[in-house]
């Protein structure tokens, strides 16, 4: 799974204050008419979870909690495997 994911105990209000916050200093190459349609996308739509409960949502469906892989800003990679039995 590659996504977004807020830190512990991170509200999802501070994670898109942090998140836009962020994106806007950052995604120079965009205009401010194109990143109002990010800010358009992300507010209605990105519902992210913590690692935590992405853990909870795998070993709850059988699997192992994540293997860790990178991680860019809000950015994970997890990796989830199969529970022994």
């Amino acid at each position: 799974l590659i996504d977004i994911a807020r830190a512990e105990g991170e509200d999802r209000d501070h994670y898109l204050e942090a998140y836009l916050g962020f994106a806007e200093r950052s995604w120079t190459a965009l205009t401010p008419a194109e990143f109002e349609l990010v800010r358009a996308h992300v507010v209605p739509n990105d519902f992210p979870e913590t690692v935590s409960a992405y853990d909870a949502m795998a070993v709850g469906a059988g699997f192992l909690p994540a293997a860790k892989g990178g991680a860019h800003t809000w950015h994970r990679a997890l990796f989830f495997l199969p529970g022994n039995g």
